[in-house]
């Protein structure tokens, strides 16, 4: 696996995630969640979260148009690598993307208690997603 596919996939947290991404790459065209939602039969709203949170992180693009995969020369080949791979060693991409340090990170985080107005303990998770080819 290169380098930048090990990067795409600490940047995708499920294989919903993943399956939004190669969706979104497959067609050089903007997607709209309703249309993420009915070619992959998710909600609309969970479809919409996802396309956010990939753009967020600086994998997909979105204008009046929809979204779409960044312009970056290095992302579009290494998506499409991505892809192949999942088709072809499902197991070890979806290993790779649950089993990543970041993931560990945020589950810590999910634990990690902090003491709220009223003096009592309240969990709360402090993970700040990273961009495409930025840490």
């Amino acid at each position: 696996m290169s380098y930048l596919v090990q990067a795409l996939t600490q940047r995708i947290d499920s294989v919903t995630q993943l399956d939004v991404l190669l969706l979104v790459a497959s067609a050089a065209r903007g997607w709209s969640a309703p249309e993420v939602a009915s070619e992959l039969r998710i909600g609309p709203d969970w479809a919409g979260q996802h396309l956010d949170m990939l753009a967020r992180r600086g994998l997909l693009a979105h204008d009046q148009a929809g979204y779409a995969l960044t312009r970056h020369p290095q992302l579009a080949p290494a998506v499409e690598e991505l892809g192949r791979l999942y088709r072809t060693h499902p197991v070890a991409i979806i290993t790779a993307i649950y089993k990543s340090e970041k993931r560990l990170e945020d589950f810590a985080d999910a634990f990690r208690l902090r003491k709220n107005g009223n003096g009592h303990s309240s969990a709360s998770s402090a993970a700040e997603p990273k961009e495409f080819g930025h840490g």
